[in-house]
């Protein structure tokens, strides 16, 4: 539905059961008003399919998302200044919520498997939280974090500070010091040093 007012303003309402194969369902809801430039929009996208979103905006060589499915909403606010006619990425206000629902990749951008990882992230205009469990390298994983003084479309005025917890469960040392991020390190870095850890055996969370 699209309905144009007296005053110009548009506002649409559309909704889709199904999208090509990609998505559940899909609705997007708001409104446009020009002079000055407002814009309202309300968007959720439901079981987006991750392996063929993947396969469109990722390189197979890089990373290949085997399956799982995500629930995206998002809302956004843009209102333009009276004396700008450009697009002013200050004025832009945008909340987002993620929900991934056992998603499994491979490649070499993550460089181990993951597999039947499941997570929520909120995003505002100035911080990203977030969830996540699964198994990465064939251990259990499970991290929550959450990045601050964000700017995500204008310049960026403060330094962004990161805060981020985790849990591997049932970990032996042999496969801490096999996971491709420290091994990679280790082995071009402190190579002596990988061969002396390499001899420890141990078992712990």
């Amino acid at each position: 539905v699209v309905q144009i007012r007296p005053n110009k303003s548009v506002l649409f309402d559309v909704k889709s059961k199904g999208w090509e194969g990609i998505a559940e369902a899909f609705h997007a809801v708001g409104v446009v008003a020009p002079d000055p430039t407002e814009i309202e929009a309300n968007v959720e996208v439901f079981g987006l399919e991750l392996n063929k979103v993947g396969k469109r905006i990722l390189p197979a060589s890089e990373a290949v998302v085997t399956q799982g499915k995500a629930d995206i909403a998002l809302t956004a606010h843009y209102s333009a200044p009276l004396h700008k006619r450009t697009f002013d990425p200050n004025a832009l206000q945008a909340f987002a919520k993620l929900n991934l629902k056992g998603v499994s990749a491979n490649g070499k951008r993550i460089e181990a498997p993951i597999a039947n990882a499941s997570g929520t992230a909120f995003l505002t205009p100035t911080t990203l939280q977030g969830s996540l469990s699964g198994n990465y390298a064939g251990t259990p994983v499970r991290a929550q974090g959450s990045i601050h003084n964000l700017t995500l479309f204008a310049p960026t005025k403060t330094v962004p500070n990161y805060e981020v917890q985790g849990r591997l469960t049932g970990l032996t040392t042999q496969t801490l010091l096999h996971y491709p991020v420290l091994a990679n390190f280790l082995q071009t870095k402190q190579p002596t040093l990988q061969r002396e850890l390499l001899k420890l055996e141990g078992k712990g969370d």
